[in-house]
Order: C-alpha cells, then sequence, then structure tokens
C-alpha cells in the first residue's frame, strides 16, 4: 500500500471511531435521562452537545477522507 492509501484508512478509522464516541455520549445522555438517581457531573445537554459534535466530525472523516488524503497528499496522490 502507498503511504496516500494508509492515511486514508487512518483518517477512515479516526472517523468510526469519532461516530462510535457519539454512541457512547447518546448512551450517557440516555441513562441520566432515564435513571433519576445516576450522579451527574454535567448536564444532560453537554452529553447531547458533545455527541452531535463527535458525530459530525466522524461523518465528515467518513464522506470527506478523499479530499482530506488530497489535501495532505496533493492532487498526485
Amino acid at each position: 500500500m502507498k503511504p496516500s492509501e494508509v492515511f486514508g484508512v487512518a483518517v477512515r478509522i479516526s472517523g468510526l471511531m469519532a461516530i462510535l464516541w457519539a454512541l457512547f455520549y447518546l448512551q450517557s445522555a440516555l441513562i441520566l435521562i432515564l435513571v433519576p438517581d445516576t450522579p451527574r457531573h454535567s448536564p444532560v445537554a453537554t452529553y447531547l452537545i458533545a455527541a452531535a459534535v463527535m458525530l459530525l466530525a466522524g461523518i465528515l472523516l467518513l464522506r470527506r477522507a478523499p479530499t482530506i488524503v488530497r489535501l495532505a497528499y496533493g492532487t498526485s496522490a
């Protein structure tokens, strides 16, 4: 594999990990909403905002991976 292809795979894996983190934040928010006795270190809105940001970042990394590789390696890659 060429280095640009390896970088493309790394970008896509990062996007997948961001989406998994978003699901973790959504799960945490759901637990805070449904279980009233759960200790709260942050408001539920904080978890939801973090989930939205991570979900958008993950989708961006997955969908725009070729553009990111082209930006990093130039048009010859």
